[in-house]
């Protein structure tokens, strides 16, 4: 009887996705066990499912859900609750700072640590880390964490993805520089087959205020909306 090929525990550098880490490590991807540098190893319940064979791990963010779907395939690994740009309407971003969430196909271009980021006033906004995306003609979106977990499940951003922050540092650990992501308004087909019966949208968010520029303080900042 052949052995079987042994499992490797494979610690991921920041901003290497779990695929890109395993070809410089020279390992068969299916043979691995993710961990990560700043983080204990993943839970039993991650080494099952990530360790088996299969497609690279991808993003799908349904605005209507408030919903960011984490898939191997077509096989659904987790949901995460998010906030969304905080405009009533929820519809693709048409203007630099309109607070509307941008739709289409982007991927993760870049990983910060996010931790000392301030915004005006000093509040640290951003979390620990940020996924910046490349989502052309826009600048300055990303999924980031955030201190105002209660806006969790609702509009709220000026653009961005949030998450807890504790979801953050999971979804980092498995997603890197390289990973598609896709944002579209309405769940599909498979998304309803999915996400819970019970999920439905909150009560809206109040419109945000008024500005008198779009180039203010904020396009100053690493994360902002631009």
């Amino acid at each position: 009887m052949t052995p079987a090929a042994p499992l490797f525990v494979l610690v991921l550098a920041a901003g290497l996705s779990a695929p890109e880490a395993a070809r410089e490590a020279g390992l068969d991807p299916s043979r691995v066990i993710l961990a990560h540098r700043d983080r204990d190893l993943l839970s039993a319940e991650w080494r099952e499912r990530l360790a088996a064979p299969g497609e690279e791990l991808r993003l799908e963010v349904v605005k209507d859900h408030y919903s960011l779907l984490l898939y191997r395939g077509d096989e659904l690994i987790k949901s995460y609750p998010i906030t969304i740009g905080a405009n009533p309407d929820g519809d693709d971003k048409k203007a630099v700072g309109d607070h509307r969430t941008p739709e289409g196909e982007f991927h993760v271009e870049r990983v910060h640590d996010s931790t000392h980021w301030e915004r005006p006033a000093g509040r640290r906004s951003y979390g620990p880390w940020f996924l910046r995306l490349a989502t052309p003609p826009w600048s300055g979106i990303g999924i980031h964490g955030t201190d105002e977990p209660e806006v969790i499940g609702a509009k709220g951003s000026q653009g961005c993805i949030r998450l807890f922050n504790s979801d953050l540092r999971e979804l980092k650990a498995l997603v890197g520089v390289g990973t598609q992501v896709v944002v579209r308004r309405a769940a599909n087909d498979r998304d309803r087959s999915l996400l819970s019966p019970s999920s439905t949208p909150p009560p809206e968010a109040p419109a945000p205020p008024a500005r008198s520029s779009t180039r203010g303080i904020t396009p100053a900042l690493p994360g902002a909306d631009r």
